[in-house]
């Protein structure tokens, strides 16, 4: 994979970002503060993971999971589940 070039989301990533989403809308927050609150993510790579177009990394999809009150493992056995 050439420098700089983000992976491709799979499916499971693709599952996961409506589910995110969602819980994002529950905040209340812009997409800047969330970055934020995710240890200085830019709001452009937010809106691309909430938005699926990127793949997000296992650490900071535990990390968005717990700045949103959700069970990770949960999500993503529903995401998985989808998938199927």
């Amino acid at each position: 994979m050439p420098k700089g070039t983000a992976p491709k989301p799979g499916p499971v990533s693709l599952a996961l970002a409506p589910l995110l989403n969602d819980a994002f809308l529950e905040l209340l927050v812009t997409q800047k503060r969330f970055g934020e609150m995710l240890g200085g993510v830019p709001q452009s790579t937010v809106s691309l993971y909430l938005r699926g177009e990127r793949a997000i990394d296992v650490d900071l999809f535990v990390t968005m999971c717990r700045v949103l009150s959700i069970d990770p493992v949960e999500v993503f056995a529903v995401a998985v589940r989808s998938t199927e």
